[in-house]
This record gives structure tokens, C-alpha cells and sequence, in this order.
């Protein structure tokens, strides 16, 4: 009897219920993959580590340059689980159960500690209980988180990781005992991804908040003094085990024109986000924060339930408990945050806080300060579920605490059994989320992973965002960032947004049928495959809007269409298999993703155009040179010092006057080139997004011989054999180096790299090998010496930490 009513019973018992459910929202074999980010690491982490996770291009499209090695860690640790478990559908039950287990059980631990303990008999330690269970059902059942597990982004794993680092926090402080801080430290460093730049503003929605709530209560509330030293120590180890992502995070927040830097410090930018708040601005609803609204229709009348709690438990609290009325203060400011339209006044605030810089991250504020509002809306209820229930008799309050349970259980049992979690895809007709991955396609992508050449893919049917769609064998599909960049390693160009700033060019070629030049336009990007999945399943009627919405009224609007407009733009088809099929464009035409050009074009840029999507009407098309290799400067800068010569054509050399080149990929941040017969300056362009720290090195080692795998314009240019080495010998050849032709590095073709090369930059000689690096990646390398360093110290120190009794006495036996 006394097991029975043993706490740890019990909490086994629900936490063994609540890690179960998540293994029938999905069919085995079924996959949730799609979304913003994508959750392709489930699939594939291995593929999605060589390919995303250890560099700072993006994998697909022009390669921009952004760091995100935030998910090192967990890609890792997803390879180790991938290889014990095998399925891809384990794997993701696996991580849902923990998110729900996890979460749950660190609301009632929170609650547990909060709720006064000055009722010492075991009649209140049961209500104590019972309040921080139902807390925690609250929190993972509510109707607020139970919206937000489909298409989860990495942040959403915040689920769990906010209250849990939370209450490890809160022992820490309150207990001094130094365990607690090694778990914090271990756990973020795990999930890195949750407390990077990617994270933001979630991190600054809740931690700060969070902080102060906890400072406030230890402090003023229990009375206890800050371990200072041991937070010092911990801030410290914090900053050493996430030097990896935030290092280069950092760099590129203060590097004038990175994406990071735009985004907080731009005031133009700061007037974007405040038409993308004041759009919001119409959605938010003070009574909907408040109410607890569940999707059952019909328990509709219980949205009154918690809020009638906290009311109840104010009026019988009257400010004893100070616990409960700081609680309360908290969520009061997070609930005008939340709302930001609480009065006009209100309104005004929130607009004038967008001028601090990185405030504007806010812009959608519904559901950026959502989860530090649940987290806080729950703790409060647990506590005023308490005060009430101490105030009933023991029958009443039975009643109320299995009226409450069995109104969240009732109310989520959409979420319980699945159905909220498997929807239907956005505007489709009937097509699920969660799909098994066709066996055809992942023969497909690993052809597309072994072709031996560097250049890129144009993914049809195309689409508006950077999506691609692939029916399963069964009635899902996924929808989300293609797979071709992720795990095949091939960068290619999917949909609108990330053709830019061809984007509107190619749509307006595609309407007039100009295919002579669509095929220089994806020459120019460096296209030499098109990808095209004839399955009707992922374009005719099971998807007749979205994500082809903008983009079908000018590319075919049939599968049967996109068949005569790929025949159209390519040569020859060299792969099938099922609805996947792999065509090569007109190889005589291809830049391949190095070469030097023979003709430069000046072009004045058009303001009146968008700087994303239109700007390379400016100079596109130009029909007044049919030379391949013809590069497109704009007059802007050609009015820079050295480019002024530059654009006065006297760089401009027949075909026979320019060198053969040779190159080959390390890796997506490091390419070698072989240089024969310069005999004069030339231009080196290199197909990628430009970047100011793309840099150019000589090679200070020479690499061995490699066999040429294709060649183009009568062998000027060929390709060695790429590879993906992500660390050897030669990876620091070039630190410490002086890189050449700095001040001769501009952007070319509204997008790519090139550089001047002189005789003197390579000491007047006409053969040698140059290197291409990224340097940012570096950052990265630098980062992640240190991260580990201070990871095998806080391993050994965890070890120091569990096991020093029976290291001592080991110690006591042999002394």
C-alpha cells in the first residue's frame, strides 16, 4: 500500500504513460520531417552533418554564408541514436516522448518547490502533489503548447529545455550544490541549437525574464545568498562550451552587411519589422491569452477553468504569499508583451521599443514570448490550485482535482492521439504530414550524391518558398527545404526565394518561353543538372496552391507541362528511376564553378528594381554577346580604384591568351586551383555568393596530381576529383598567410566572387595552385578547439563530481 502511494510510484507511472503516447501519432515508418528548418537530422544526421552542420555555407542555392553550427552537438548525438535504433520513426518518437516526459516533470518539480512549505502534515504534502502534477499536465496539455508540435523547428525543443533548466537553476541556487550547475552546463552544451543566435528571440524571451524571476525569489523570498563564485565559474564554462556557434555568431552580428548585423542594427530594416508587427498587431487577443481554449468544441465552457483558479486563489492569497504575487507580476508583463495591444498607450510602447537595438526580433510576438507565458501561466496555476484546494474539504477537493484532470486530458486528446500532431499539409487536398520515404528517391538521392562534378541542380516542380515536395509511399508527403543541399551535398535551387536575384527573371523567361535564355540564365548560376519529380502526387491536384502558389501562374501548371518545359531546357536525361528523374543541361554553355572570363559587360543598376528578387534585370538578359564566359560588372563599382581599368575592357584577352585552370573541392569552404600559362593578368570567377573573407591564397604546398573528370572550353577549365575533408594537413596551410588580390575582389553577375590576379601576386610566375577559402570558417575551428577542451573538463570534472567518494577510497586503499 505504501509503494502505491509512493510519489516516485506514481511519477514513474505517468512519465512511462506520457513517453508511450508519442509512438502512436506516427505509423511505423512514418517520418515528420517538413518545415522551416526542416527536421532532415532525424532522416539522415550523418549526411545532414557533412553537409550542413560543420560549415557556415548553406547547402543549397548560391551557398550564402551564415554560421550555424549550433547543431553540432545534437546532429552528433542523433547519428549515435540513428545507429542504435535504425528507424527514422523511433528516433522521433524517441525525441517527442523525451520533450513530453522531461517537460512535464520539471513543471512539477518547479511547482513543487514553490508551493509553501509550511503546511507540514501529509494531507497538504498530498494536495502539494497533486497541484504540481495537474501543473505539469497544464503545461504540456494546454492549448497554447499543444499547437506547436508539427513541423517543430529546432527551437522547439524549448519545450522542454526552458523548465528544466529552470529548476536545475533553481536547486542550484537555493542548494549551492555544484551537480546542478554540471547538469546545466552538459544540457545546453547538448542542445546548443537552443541557446544560439538561431534560438533568438525565444532565448531573450524567456532567459532573462526568467533570471530576474529567480534572482527576485531566492534573494528577497527565501532569503538565501547568491553563490556568486559558482556563477562566475559557471558563466565562464557556459561561454567555453558554446565557443563553437558563439564565436562566429558574435563576429557576425558586428560584421557591417551580414544578415545578423542588418537585422539589429539597420534602422530600415527596424521599419520592416514594425510593418511585420503592426500586421500581426490585428491576431492578438488579450481574452485568448488569458482563456484556455481547447480544440474540443464542445469543452469550449471550460476555458474559464484556469483563469477562475488564479482569480480565486488571488482573492484567498491576499498577498500573503508572496511567491504567488511575484509569480503573478511576471506573467502580467509577459502577458502585455505577449498581447502588446493593451490600450493604445500599450500599442505606442511596444513600437518605441523596436528602436533598441535587436528588439525587433520581437515583430511577431504572438508566438516569440508564447512559451515563456505557458511556462509561467502553469507555475502560477499550480500555486493557486494549491491555495484553493487547502481552503475545500478533502471531498471537494477531490472534485476539483479530477474535474481538472479530466478536463485536460479531454481537452487534448486531439493532441494525445495524434491527430493534432499529423495534420493535413496547408491547402492540400488531403495530404498528411507524416509520409515514408519512397525507396526510388533515396536510391536517387545517393546517384546525386556519387555525381563526381561541383556544380549545381535546379529542382522542378518549383516552388515559392525553398521547398521541395516528395509524396511518401503512403498518403503523406513531406514539404520542406530541399533534400538534394541537406543530404545529397549538392547545392540546388528549389523555389523563388532562393534563386534571388534571378527570381523574377526566371519566372518572366518561363511565361515567354525564351529557353535559349533560361539555359544561359542557369548557366550563369552554374546549373548543370535539373532534378525533376513527375509525380502527380506533388503538383497536379494534391497540391493546387500552396507552396506553388506565385510560381504557377508563370511555369507550367500540369506535370504534363513541366515535362515539354524540362525536355526543352536540357540535353539529355541520365538517370530514371520511378518519378525521379536527373537531365544535364547544354554542356556547351555551362560555367562550371570556376573559370576566367573573356569578356566583361558594365551595367547601370536599376533602383526602381528589388534589390532581392529583380535586381539582375539590370544586365540580364544581354543578347549582344553570345561568348559564354561574358561576366556583368555593375557601373557602381567600377568607379572603386583598380576596378576602373577593369571596366575599361583592357582586361578583356581572346580565348587563346587566357590560362588553363584546374580545381577541385576540399570542402564547401575551401577549393585548390591549378594555374597553367599565365602569362598576363586575367579575372578568376568563382560561382558562389559573394562574400567580402572569400579569400584568395597561394598554395604553399603542393597537392599530388588528380585525374581530370570533365573539361570545358577545349580543356581551359577541367575538374579534379572533390571531396569533403573536413580536417587535414593542409586545412591551416594558409593561416597566418597574407591573401592576394584583397583590393580586387568584387561581385560579378549580380551575385558571384572574382578577383584580379596579377603576375606579381604569384611572384611573376605563370604556373602554380591558389587556394579559395572562406575565412569565417576558421572562426569555427577556433571556436570548437576551445569548445572541446572545456567539455573534457567538465566531463572529468562530472566524473570528479559522482564518483570522488570512490576515488578517495581507492586513493585510502592504495596509500
Amino acid at each position: 500500500m505504501k509503494l502505491l502511494l509512493s510519489s516516485k510510484t506514481y511519477l514513474f507511472i505517468i512519465s512511462l504513460l506520457l513517453f508511450i503516447i508519442p509512438f502512436f501519432w506516427l505509423k511505423p515508418g512514418e517520418m515528420d520531417l517538413g518545415g522551416d528548418s526542416s527536421r532532415l537530422y532525424f532522416y539522415d544526421p550523418i549526411n545532414y552533418l557533412n553537409n550542413y552542420s560543420l560549415y557556415n555555407i548553406l547547402p543549397f542555392g548560391m551557398g550564402l554564408v551564415e554560421p550555424h553550427f549550433y547543431s553540432l552537438p545534437i546532429v552528433i548525438l542523433l547519428s549515435g541514436m540513428k545507429s542504435i535504433l535504425q528507424s527514422p520513426y523511433l528516433l522521433i518518437s524517441v525525441f517527442n516522448s523525451i520533450k513530453l516526459v522531461v517537460a512535464f516533470l520539471a513543471v512539477y518539480g518547479i511547482v513543487k518547490e514553490l508551493i509553501d512549505k509550511k503546511y507540514n502534515n501529509k494531507y497538504f504534502s498530498m494536495l502539494r502533489e497533486i497541484s504540481s502534477v495537474l501543473a505539469g499536465f497544464f503545461y504540456i496539455l494546454s492549448p497554447r503548447m499543444i499547437g506547436n508540435w508539427e513541423k517543430a523547428l529546432l527551437n522547439h525543443d524549448q519545450v522542454f529545455l526552458n523548465p528544466l533548466v529552470f529548476y536545475l537553476l533553481l536547486k542550484y541556487l537555493l542548494t549551492s550544490n555544484i551537480k546542478y550547475l554540471w547538469f546545466i552546463l552538459i544540457i545546453t552544451f547538448i542542445f546548443a541549437h537552443n541557446f544560439s543566435w538561431v534560438s533568438a528571440p525565444l532565448i531573450f524571451s524567456f532567459y532573462p525574464l526568467s533570471l530576474l524571476f529567480l534572482f527576485f525569489y531566492v534573494t528577497f523570498i527565501r532569503g538565501k545568498k547568491l553563490p556568486w563564485k559558482g556563477i562566475f565559474a559557471g558563466i565562464l564554462l557556459f561561454v567555453g562550451l558554446h565557443s563553437f556557434h558563439l564565436i562566429p555568431s558574435v563576429l557576425s552580428l558586428f560584421d557591417p552587411g551580414s544578415n545578423t548585423n542588418t537585422r539589429v542594427f539597420s534602422r530600415e530594416d527596424i521599419v520592416h519589422q514594425l510593418d511585420y508587427f503592426f500586421g500581426v498587431l490585428p491576431f492578438a487577443k488579450v481574452s485568448l491569452n488569458i482563456l484556455s481554449l481547447p480544440p474540443v468544441n464542445m469543452l469550449g465552457f471550460t476555458s474559464v477553468m484556469v483563469p477562475l483558479v488564479v482569480i480565486l486563489g488571488f482573492l484567498l492569497n491576499r498577498g500573503r504569499n508572496k511567491t504567488m504575487l511575484l509569480t503573478g507580476i511576471f506573467l502580467l508583463i509577459i502577458l502585455f508583451l505577449l498581447s502588446a495591444k493593451i490600450t493604445d498607450l500599450g500599442v505606442e510602447i511596444y513600437k518605441r521599443l523596436f528602436y533598441i537595438p535587436g528588439f525587433s526580433m520581437f515583430r511577431n510576438f504572438i508566438g516569440q514570448w508564447l512559451f515563456v507565458f505557458s511556462f509561467f501561466y502553469a507555475i502560477l496555476f499550480g500555486q493557486a490550485l494549491f491555495l484553493v484546494s487547502s481552503r475545500l474539504r478533502q471531498m471537494y477537493a477531490g472534485i476539483l482535482y479530477f474535474g481538472i484532470g479530466l478536463v485536460l486530458i479531454l481537452g487534448a486528446w486531439p493532441f494525445i492521439n495524434g491527430s493534432l500532431v499529423n495534420k493535413t499539409h496547408f491547402q492540400s487536398n488531403n495530404v498528411k504530414i507524416a509520409m515514408v520515404m519512397d525507396p526510388k528517391y533515396k536510391e536517387t538521392l545517393a546517384f546525386i550524391r556519387s555525381l563526381p562534378d561541383d556544380s549545381k541542380i535546379l529542382t522542378l516542380p518549383f516552388t515559392d518558398p525553398n521547398y521541395q515536395v516528395i509524396h511518401g509511399t503512403n498518403s503523406g508527403a513531406y514539404v520542406g527545404v530541399s533534400t538534394i543541399g541537406y543530404l545529397a551535398g549538392k547545392k540546388d535551387f528549389a523555389g523563388y526565394i532562393n534563386i534571388a536575384p534571378f527570381s523574377e527573371i526566371f519566372l518572366k523567361l518561363a511565361k515567354e518561353k525564351d529557353y535559349t535564355s533560361i539555359k544561359r540564365m542557369l548557366s550563369l548560376l552554374n546549373v548543370k543538372y535539373i532534378f525533376y519529380n513527375k509525380d502527380p502526387l506533388v503538383y497536379d491536384t494534391t497540391f493546387p496552391s500552396y507552396p506553388y502558389q506565385h510560381v504557377r501562374t508563370f511555369l507550367p501548371s500540369t506535370q504534363k507541362g513541366y515535362e515539354d518545359f524540362v525536355n526543352k531546357i536540357t540535353t539529355k536525361k541520365i538517370y530514371e528511376k520511378g518519378q525521379y528523374g536527373l537531365y544535364e543541361t547544354d554542356e556547351q554553355n555551362f560555367l562550371p564553378h570556376f573559370y576566367i572570363t573573356n569578356t566583361i559587360i558594365t551595367y547601370d543598376n536599376n533602383p526602381k528594381l528589388h534589390p532581392y528578387f529583380e535586381s539582375a534585370s539590370s544586365f540580364f538578359p544581354y543578347k549582344k554577346t553570345s561568348e559564354a564566359r561574358s561576366i556583368f560588372i555593375e557601373e557602381q563599382i567600377c568607379k572603386k580604384n583598380f576596378q576602373k581599368r577593369i571596366c575599361s575592357k583592357e582586361f578583356s584577352s581572346g580565348p587563346s591568351d587566357l590560362p588553363k585552370i584546374q580545381f577541385e573541392k576540399i570542402n564547401p569552404t575551401r577549393y585548390r586551383l591549378k594555374v597553367n600559362g599565365a602569362k598576363d593578368r586575367y579575372v578568376l570567377v568563382f560561382s558562389e555568393s559573394f562574400h567580402r573573407n572569400w579569400s584568395l591564397f597561394p598554395a604553399y604546398t603542393e597537392p599530388q596530381q588528380k585525374k581530370t573528370l570533365s573539361n570545358y572550353f577545349d580543356g581551359k577549365v577541367t575538374e579534379g576529383v572533390h571531396s569533403n575533408t573536413f580536417l587535414d594537413e593542409s586545412t591551416f596551410s594558409t593561416w597566418g598567410k597574407k591573401a592576394i588580390a584583397s583590393y580586387r575582389h568584387f561581385q560579378v553577375n549580380g551575385y558571384a566572387n572574382a578577383w584580379v590576379v596579377l603576375p606579381e601576386d604569384v611572384g611573376g610566375r605563370d604556373s602554380y595552385s591558389l587556394v579559395v577559402e572562406m575565412t569565417d570558417q576558421r572562426i569555427f575551428y577556433a571556436g570548437l578547439v576551445v569548445s572541446l577542451q572545456v567539455f573534457i573538463f567538465c566531463m572529468l570534472w562530472g566524473a570528479f563530481l559522482f564518483y570522488r567518494k570512490r576515488l578517495f577510497g581507492i586513493i585510502n586503499i592504495i596509500l
